[in-house]
């Protein structure tokens, strides 16, 4: 963090935010008191950021759902980012307790997006890391292919609400639709697998 400034209310764009927000809210009424707690908050800044994160893993599974009406279609969900932008992506999410991650991924399934499936292969793995906090995250994600055995497409029943809506699109628009790149390139290990299957 940059200390090097005169005014509380004209913060250095390196302080972070929360701390400005902080000493904003809490500041002294005189011009010493005000400058001494800036001072605070900017040595308190500099200290969280010489902490050394905690590096963790993360596991999660899902999968591209092929609907059971023989069209072709898979299975998205909606997701709103922190800047309000629609993401699409297959239905996915973390394992609970001892549960394998093929159980993971069927519930996960069900729970956002209402349709009732089972396993039909092992598609892939994505592993990525990124930053949340004080952590670094190294995350895999395992996807199947999998195939409706019940259920109506609903997101009503997401636990956690982090599918907004959801729908079926058709395999060979899911390049098009999907917005991650690591999951436009399993989307094509579907297609492959749809072309032999038929």
């Amino acid at each position: 963090a940059d200390c090097r400034w005169s005014a509380l209310d004209s913060p250095k764009p390196r302080l972070p935010f929360a701390w400005v927000k902080f000493a904003t809210a809490h500041r002294y009424q005189t011009e010493t008191k005000s400058a001494s707690w800036a001072k605070y908050c900017c040595l308190m800044a500099e200290q969280s950021q010489r902490r050394p994160r905690r590096r963790v893993t993360e596991t999660s599974a899902g999968g591209f759902v092929i609907s059971a009406d023989g069209l072709n279609t898979v299975a998205l969900i909606g997701r709103e980012t922190r800047a309000k932008r629609l993401e699409w992506c297959v239905p996915k999410g973390h394992p609970e307790g001892d549960e394998s991650i093929e159980a993971a991924a069927i519930r996960e399934v069900f729970e956002e997006t209402g349709i009732e499936a089972e396993i039909i292969s092992p598609l892939g793995s994505i592993d990525y890391t990124f930053s949340a906090g004080n952590k670094v995250i190294t995350k895999t994600v395992h996807h199947f292919i999998m195939r409706q055995t019940g259920g109506t497409l609903s997101v009503e029943n997401d636990p956690n609400h982090e599918a907004v809506t959801a729908k079926w699109v058709s395999i060979d628009d899911l390049s098009g639709i999907l917005t991650h790149e690591n999951e436009r390139r399993l989307a094509l290990g579907v297609i492959e697998w749809v072309e032999h299957n038929k």
